[in-house]
């Protein structure tokens, strides 16, 4: 019998009047190979009651994220969350009041409500929830199907976002196609070190100038600038 309709059969056993059969059939599904259940997960064949069971039951966002992979259609239907599920009428019409009171509204929910939020909220909610301590949740705003190149500009220059994001899209070859995803990373401090240096060399000469004479940015990235700018120079004379 195929994976998935195995799957599916275990997952029809869940509901059974027979608490054993649910507790065992619950047991099996859990001692199950992750692997192998990812992999069902992003296949266009996995039976919906199995997309729908892994869609609503408390797993690791691995899973969600897979079943945003799936190819079909009906495997996003059960899991995006509509306008009204956080009610945002009545916001203030002030940005950074607005984005406060969203915030707060979203610091009431669990890590897996927040993770689902990040993957299928609106904008402004995905701009609060890259900054959220819990860095699961913030990682998940990266593979959120809605994501736009803009956003990533603007997260890139964050000062309060979490080191591990900005490296995540700094080792993005898609993401660092931008020249403005790149030239935010270099100039913001909270970047790693070695993400920073190694996209240095990607900046205009123009740029690296006004980089290695800017005091509002770390004197790292500064000398860096200088640095790589003198290499340049040195390489090309005359230019």
């Amino acid at each position: 019998m195929p994976i998935g309709e195995k799957l599916a059969l275990l997952v029809c056993l869940l509901q059974d009047a027979d608490p054993e059969i649910s507790r065992r059939a619950n047991q099996t599904i859990s001692e199950w190979n992750e692997e192998e259940i990812l992999a069902q997960l992003q296949s266009r064949d996995c039976p919906v009651s199995v997309l729908e069971h892994f869609g609503r039951a408390t797993n690791p966002a691995s899973r969600l994220q897979a079943i945003i992979a799936n190819p079909s259609d009906i495997s996003r239907l059960e899991f995006e969350i509509s306008p009204g599920d956080l009610a945002l009428e009545g916001l203030p019409a002030e940005r950074d009041e607005r984005q406060t009171t969203i915030a707060n509204r979203l610091s009431k929910l669990s890590v897996r409500e927040k993770i689902r939020y990040a993957l299928f909220g609106t904008r402004e909610i995905r701009a609060v929830l890259v900054r959220d301590p819990n860095k699961e949740v913030a990682r998940n705003v990266l593979h959120s199907p809605k994501l736009t190149e803009n956003e990533i500009e603007s997260i890139a220059a964050m000062r309060s976002v979490a080191d591990d994001i900005l490296r995540e899209i700094g080792n993005s070859k898609e993401w660092t196609k931008s020249y403005a995803v790149v030239q935010n990373l270099v100039k913001n401090p909270k970047t790693p070190p070695l993400v920073s240096q190694r996209l240095m060399n990607r900046l205009h000469t123009q740029d690296l100038t006004l980089l290695s004479r800017d005091r509002s940015i770390s004197d790292a990235v500064r000398h860096q600038a200088a640095r790589v700018l003198k290499q340049r120079t040195a390489a090309r004379p005359g230019v």
